[in-house]
């Protein structure tokens, strides 16, 4: 991974004027190693973005073990109670639209308030609805500019503070003392990842899916190409280097820059009228599906509400 890459990127977000801390998380290899090269780069990059004037500070934490992809992504940030902080979680090798903070905003501004809400994914490439070929931009209503889906993207996902701190004390209750296994009815595919993952502990949205699952929880998706109709806009771009789950790269930088210089011309704000698609594990939309605690599927037959960002050129 060049975490430079993905640091390069948050250079050139658009904070509204507003403030923006980074926080760069090292893990050590199994052996306890720190690789000298990351550090390296992340000294750097905080020598370069911090300036307090201008809201821009960062933090560089070293792990004292190895803590894995479980660890990195589940035991970073931990939103304070009541907090109107926006935290998003990125690997190295997501590169993020300059646009990323205003989609956020808005969003968050929305839906914050929700009870039924555990984040908002950035991710639009390649996602695809559990079991169903085509993109997910083939199947949300092309007048939806956002969906709600039980199954988070893990391509870039800003947690709903209290769903995650929710979610951080259920996970290390239930994967820590070893109670559960986080199969979900349904999900034959990613429960056959989770088993092939597992010993190495570098699945850890299987995890989120099973307590979105057991809480009725949906995760908001972008669905701004299907909604502007152009292809070109994109909030978030996975390189998909070679690492634990990529045998080589797949998508070079040179690839996906172009994909989002049509968001540098657009502002995001909220719009009350119009519906939005709501979508369960198993795909199915129409009707909102709830889960109790006890794993029993109840149907309440009312669509969620609207949609909320309109599109429109500066």
């Amino acid at each position: 991974m060049i975490p430079g890459k993905c640091l390069s990127f948050l250079e050139k977000v658009d904070t509204l004027g507003g403030t923006m801390r980074v926080e760069i998380w090292i893990d050590r290899s199994g052996r306890g190693e720190v690789d000298d090269g990351t550090v390296k780069v992340a000294e750097s990059f905080k020598q370069r973005w911090t300036k307090p004037h201008l809201g821009h500070t960062c933090a560089i934490h070293i792990r004292e073990k190895n803590a894995g992809i479980t660890g990195q992504w589940t035991d970073t940030w931990r939103p304070k109670v009541g907090s109107k902080e926006i935290g998003l979680l990125l690997e190295d090798d997501i590169d993020v639209s300059p646009m990323v903070y205003r989609w956020l905003k808005a969003v968050h501004a929305k839906y914050d308030d929700r009870d039924d809400v555990s984040g908002y994914t950035i991710q639009m490439q390649n996602f695809r609805f559990h079991g169903s070929s085509k993109p997910a931009t083939k199947v949300v209503p092309k007048s939806d500019s956002v969906f709600m889906y039980s199954i988070l993207g893990t391509w870039g996902f800003s947690p709903h503070p209290k769903s995650w701190r929710n979610f951080q004390d259920w996970v290390h209750d239930a994967r820590d003392n070893n109670k559960i296994e986080p199969i979900v009815p349904g999900l034959d595919q990613l429960n056959r990842w989770y088993n092939r993952f597992s010993k190495q502990q570098s699945m850890p949205e299987m995890w989120h899916i099973y307590f979105s699952y057991i809480n009725g929880l949906y995760c908001v998706h972008p669905n701004l190409e299907a909604y502007t109709g152009k292809h070109n806009m994109m909030l978030a771009w996975n390189r998909q280097e070679k690492g634990l789950h990529f045998k080589a790269v797949k998508f070079p930088e040179s690839e996906h820059c172009a994909r989002w210089m049509i968001s540098s011309g657009v502002r995001f704000s909220v719009k009350l009228d119009g519906k939005k698609a709501a979508i369960d594990h198993t795909g199915i939309s129409k009707h909102k599906q709830n889960v109790d605690r006890d794993g029993h599927e109840k149907i309440q037959h009312k669509q969620l509400v609207d949609k909320f960002i309109k599109q429109h050129n500066r």
